[in-house]
């Protein structure tokens, strides 16, 4: 028995190693401190803007290491994090409304790094320091419409079979109460709206009916409208530069915002706040209409630069049919938005426009800003905010694809092409809590992580080197592989973020790492005992203890993904990382040490071993 790897193999872990401690290496060039500066209302960044920003610069005599727009932000970078928060609140009030200036930490990897995918780690807000938001959706609106919708299809059904009815009351958001003039057009009514509807309890009392939405149809749309948002919000916040946020579900209608790295509340809140609904109306032109209850289907809405229209109060179209927007340019040389809707939202455009063409449609944007105070539950109050972003006039039958034109420029079309692109929330969030964790804090997580992991490493190294002697030392060798492999992997692999949980994760796989060596190391003695050969005994003691370290790894990568599966944020974190580590350390343990040791006593003739 020779135990010998082929040459191939020896190169193989070569390159693996090479290209994990690569893609590790960015973890050691840390963060600068620096100024993230974000137009408002999603426009682009333009020359004049640029400019702008160049001249107040230059007038306030700021000294920046280094200017860089990234996506859709411009990031100044500082020495220290003092010139940063001196120079912070000068381009705050310079600046204006118009800019959205936040703090922020960026890497320091270099160029040539970032042009192979290097990047370091994504680290969560106990690391890293950023602001927390817990978020819930308000649904009152969504069952309002529900109910809405549901009191027409009963008044169709109660005319379709012709039974008279005194009143249909809205008791509340979730129930109707239908009063009728005789008991036998209750248990008629009652048999047509059983069939009409399964998501509704329907009942009757006396000669009145009462139709309320059943609880597990109220929480199923609860939970699709959380779900939708979560992916709006996360759409709408990286179209906005924010590309290292966190957005996951806590609860059945709760929705957890973490942006690590920007310390700036007030600003974070602002651009979560520009989350917005876009809804589609229909302007009226007859002005004879403009009577004393106009309001009972119309409503006066006006434009940015202040022009008042009227519009109907029925929604033609709601943004969460817009599957996709872009800028395109007409036969006359003009912007316009190229809009593709869903097949529901393609047949409501469709019968719509086949009965209104040559109508003024407008695109309604509305936005919900916190004021401050708090209603009598103490949840916090939304102010509303409604502005018409653009009128435009029905050309021909439209269905799921069809263009806004009469936009006055270029900068309009895309700034309105990627609202619409990025998503309209199915329902306006509020803020429930917010907190702000310094990077200080983050800075001390990071340095106990990191004694954590030391010390972990020395602990185990100690032990395999005092009971296993040269075997020890290949071990001890196999742990720094494996950490430099999870690190390069947490690294290369997209949407993980590395938190403290992560960190116990990792020193987990240490253990595990420790406990594979050992079985190995038990069984070549074990061998050594029963009188084999050295050579004899090092494959038979990989290959015996192979099953049982094989057992041991996947029992506990079930364990973790039935974390990650029912779990949230920071046990997912663990989840990640403990599964990482799993497969680094049965590689480190299996293959590098056998490797090592093949190269050592493989193909010789060894009379005793260290061990």
């Amino acid at each position: 028995m020779s135990n010998r790897y082929p040459f191939w193999k020896y190169c193989l872990f070569i390159i693996i190693i090479i290209i994990g401690s690569l893609y590790a290496l960015p973890n050691i060039y840390g963060e600068s401190p620096a100024i993230q500066i974000t137009l408002t209302h999603y426009k682009p960044f333009t020359k004049n803007t640029l400019n702008q920003i160049h001249n107040v610069l230059k007038k306030e005599k700021i000294s920046a290491q280094k200017l860089i727009l990234d996506n859709k932000s411009f990031f100044i970078f500082f020495k220290n994090t003092e010139t940063q928060l001196n120079f912070y609140n000068i381009l705050k009030k310079k600046l204006g409304k118009n800019y959205l200036v936040a703090l922020n930490l960026y890497p320091s990897t270099p160029k040539w790094m970032q042009k192979i995918g290097a990047h370091p780690m994504k680290l969560g807000l106990d690391l890293r320091g950023g602001i927390y938001f817990l978020m819930q959706s308000d649904v009152d609106k969504n069952f309002i419409n529900i109910q809405n919708n549901n009191i027409k299809l009963i008044k169709k059904t109660i005319n379709l079979n012709k039974i008279h009815y005194k009143k249909i009351e809205k008791i509340s958001n979730k129930k109707i109460k239908i009063y009728l003039y005789d008991e036998k057009d209750s248990k008629k009514l009652l048999k047509n709206l059983q069939l009409l509807n399964k998501n509704f309890f329907i009942s009757v009392f006396k000669k009145n009916i009462y139709v309320q939405m059943k609880d597990e149809f109220v929480h199923k749309t609860i939970i699709e409208i959380t779900k939708k948002n979560i992916g709006i919000l996360r759409n709408r916040l990286n179209q906005l530069g924010l590309s290292e946020i966190l957005i996951y579900q806590q609860g059945f209608d709760k929705i957890v915002v973490e942006i690590p790295g920007i310390q700036d509340a007030t600003h974070a809140k602002e651009i979560i706040s520009l989350t917005a609904m876009i809804e589609l109306h229909v302007v009226e032109t007859d002005i004879l209409k403009y009577s004393q209850d106009y309001e009972k289907t119309l409503e006066v809405k006006s434009t940015r630069d202040g022009q008042k229209y009227l519009l109907k109060k029925n929604v033609i179209l709601s943004g969460n049919h817009i599957i996709n927007s872009n800028v395109s340019i007409d036969e006359y040389n003009k912007p316009q938005v190229d809009i593709m809707l869903d097949d529901q939202g393609g047949n409501l455009m469709f019968n719509f426009s086949k009965k209104n063409i040559g109508k003024l449609i407008a695109t309604l944007l509305i936005e919900y800003y916190e004021t401050g105070k708090k209603d009598i539950h103490g949840d916090k109050v939304l102010q509303k905010k409604e502005e018409i972003i653009n009128i435009a006039k029905i050309q021909s039958v439209l269905n799921n694809n069809f263009r806004i034109s009469g936009i006055k420029n270029i900068d309009e079309a895309r700034q309105l092409s990627l609202l619409l692109r990025s998503g309209a929330l199915i329902a306006p969030l509020r803020i429930l809590e917010e907190r702000i964790i310094g990077p200080i804090m983050g800075k001390k997580n990071i340095t106990q992580g990191i004694k954590s992991c030391i010390w972990s490493v020395i602990a185990a190294s100690c032990f395999m080197i005092i009971f296993y002697k040269k075997f020890g030392l290949i071990a001890v060798f196999s742990l720094f592989i494996n950490l430099i492999l999870i690190t390069g992997l947490m690294s290369l692999i997209p949407n993980i973020t590395l938190t403290m949980p992560g960190i116990a994760g990792i020193v987990l796989t240490i253990a595990i790492a420790v406990d594979a060596n050992v079985l190995i190391n038990e069984r070549i003695k074990e061998e050594l005992i029963n009188n084999n050969s050295i050579q004899l005994s090092i494959f038979y003691g990989y290959k015996n203890a192979l099953s049982s370290i094989l057992d041991a790894n996947f029992s506990t990568l079930i364990t973790t993904i039935v974390l990650y599966i029912f779990g949230t944020g920071a046990i997912k974190g663990f989840a990640i990382t403990t599964a990482i580590g799993i497969f680094t350390s049965m590689f480190s343990s299996i293959f590098i040490t056998r490797g090592i040791v093949n190269l050592l006593y493989g193909h010789k003739n060894i009379k005793k071993l260290s061990i």
